[in-house]
């Protein structure tokens, strides 16, 4: 067996496991399930992983490449927030759009890991939702979003982007960049002003005028 095989074999046997485990649960999968699944033997699997359990853990690999992406990304200088964010949920979404079956394993089978492991699991989940309140509360700073919490905010975006994971099928006639698209211009459309200004705590005629804007928006939009 070449190397390629073999790391084509590993790929698939983590791809079967994720949509086994989510049919019929990480109790109900075995290992003679997976290895018939994909046509193998047990032998072939225990080639690459010692258990089942191993397996899942693996899976949660996406959430720490997540995490490690958005936070290298959320670390870089900055001098738009807005355009910080755009990249963020990029990330984000393309991660989850990529590898729907995966991203959806971890979320239902997450109390099957170790305990060390589930609070590596976690931490990246928190510094995943730290890093995106992080922008939006400099974006809010800087009168380039919206005045709201920029904590729910973040959990808004995170769980919007997180539930993709269920209804999302990879389709080539909808390839996932328009999708991401879609979730950037959502997220955008919510949090900045309308017609892009920007507001400044500091400065009461700005935020008049923005009220004034965003009041002839909504009056234009409901006529």
């Amino acid at each position: 067996m070449t190397v390629a095989v073999k790391n084509g074999l590993r790929g698939q046997i983590l791809d079967e496991s994720a949509r086994l485990f989510i049919e019929h649960g990480f109790n109900g999968t075995t290992i003679n399930d997976i290895a018939a699944s994909l046509g193998v033997t047990r032998t072939n699997i225990y080639y690459y992983f010692k258990d089942k359990k191993e397996i899942l853990e693996e899976l949660t690999g996406d959430i720490f490449m997540t995490g490690r992406m958005i936070a290298k990304k959320a670390a870089e200088p900055r001098a738009d927030p807005v355009l910080a964010l755009r990249e963020l949920v990029e990330i984000f979404a393309r991660v989850v759009l990529s590898n729907p079956v995966r991203y959806r394993v971890i979320e239902r089978n997450e109390g099957y890991l170790g305990p060390e492991l589930k609070v590596k699991v976690a931490a990246a989940k928190k510094k995943v939702f730290n890093d995106f309140r992080s922008v939006i509360q400099e974006g809010i700073g800087a009168g380039a979003f919206r005045p709201v919490d920029a904590g729910s905010a973040a959990l808004a975006i995170i769980g919007m982007c997180s539930w993709a994971a269920w209804w999302y099928h990879p389709d080539p006639k909808r390839p996932i960049d328009g999708l991401i698209q879609f979730f950037v211009d959502f997220v955008l459309n919510a949090l900045v002003p309308a017609g892009g200004r920007r507001r400044s705590r500091l400065d009461a005629r700005g935020i008049i005028e923005n009220v004034r804007n965003e009041l002839a928006f909504l009056e234009k939009a409901l006529s």
